[in-house]
């Protein structure tokens, strides 16, 4: 998983692309140990990039070329398969824009963990923590993987946060009440 990350991130690095890892492995890093079966990278793409990527991927990756091209103009997904491991890749390829820019801009240069002495960049921690309420928002407050993982980078990560930028955003995210409840039940007291 780790590797499939690490040469995830030299590929953007070779397309010039700005990126930060997302997801659950960013949560990983930031929280509790958890599973999951996947990488995710948040990308800023342009479709010259895109009609690149295949030629620059291979043979590391398998990529469809007209995927990378559709999700660059419609800001969505699409994936890469890391060749040795099998691992997907999800990149979402989202707006020059709001949270999703600032997503990108104080992405972190950092380990994946112990025993991984590559760097790699990485969503700040109140990033993927509001991209976590986000999705948990999204699935109709449901997902007890995504509120665990809320927890999790809450209770490891504590008062470090910045609690005014969480809040601006959660506000502007319409996710202000699943932060308040999620802050009250890390046992951090009021946002």
């Amino acid at each position: 998983m780790f590797q499939a990350a690490l040469d995830a991130a030299a590929l953007f690095e070779r397309l010039g692309v700005p990126y930060v890892l997302v997801g659950g492995l960013a949560t990983i890093v930031y929280g509790e140990p958890r599973s999951t079966l996947d990488v995710d990278f948040a990308v800023h793409m342009n479709a010259e990039q895109a009609r690149r990527l295949p030629a620059l991927a291979t043979p590391q990756f398998l990529v469809q070329g007209e995927s990378a091209l559709e999700a660059t103009a419609q800001h969505s997904q699409f994936s890469l398969v890391h060749a040795e491991s099998y691992v997907k890749v999800d990149v979402h390829v989202v707006p020059r824009s709001g949270i999703r820019q600032l997503e990108i801009q104080r992405g972190r240069w950092q380990r994946l963990g112990p025993g991984h002495p590559d760097e790699i960049r990485i969503a700040t921690p109140e990033d993927v923590l509001l991209q976590k309420r986000r999705w948990f928002a999204d699935a109709d407050e449901t997902s007890q993987k995504q509120w665990r993982a809320v927890l999790g980078i809450l209770k490891a990560r504590g008062h470090s946060l910045d609690s005014a930028y969480l809040r601006i955003w959660a506000r502007d995210l319409g996710i202000g009440s699943v932060l308040e409840r999620a802050v009250i039940a890390a046992g951090l007291g009021g946002a």
